[in-house]
């Protein structure tokens, strides 16, 4: 025998006739946002509408033309970019695809370093510090390492 639900029970049906409800209340407002400011916009004549818009498209104007000629004036100088040495292994061809045998040395080494830390706490706090401040990094490791492997299996 089927027990029948309490009045009271939060339910999906509740949910649903509450945020339809809030939903016609919020269109209800819109429409009568809209309704006061057609009534507003009604009473201005056409040819002063015209003229705030022309004023309005004037000023656009003039800011957006003044942002370039300022832009044009000013004697910024050369633009320099910064130049450092990032000590990472390059990939061949610049083909993200390859990996070489150095770089495979290197993850293997990481890897192993990895394994050193975990074994004690303080290691393992310095994983979790590394994993927080490079999140996608040991993900990168191990495509790269899956890469390698699958290159050099053929």
């Amino acid at each position: 025998m089927k027990e029948k639900r309490k009045d009271n029970a939060f339910t999906g049906n509740v949910v649903r006739e509450k945020f339809n409800y809030l939903a016609n209340k919020r269109k209800e407002w819109q429409r009568r946002a809209a309704d006061k400011m057609q009534h507003e916009t009604d009473k201005i004549p056409v040819a002063k509408k015209k003229r705030l818009l022309a004023a309005i498209v004037l000023l656009t104007c003039l800011l957006l033309g003044y942002q370039v000629w300022n832009s044009l004036e000013r004697n910024s100088g050369p633009v320099v970019t910064a130049t450092g040495k990032i000590n990472m292994p390059r990939l061949p061809d610049n083909d993200w695809r390859k990996v070489d045998t150095k770089a495979y040395k290197h993850i293997l080494s990481f890897e192993g370093y990895l394994d050193s830390l975990d074994k004690t706490p303080e290691g393992r706090k310095i994983i979790e510090e590394l994993i927080r401040k490079r999140p996608g990094l040991l993900d990168s490791l191990v495509k790269a390492k899956r890469l390698f492997e699958r290159e050099h299996k053929k």
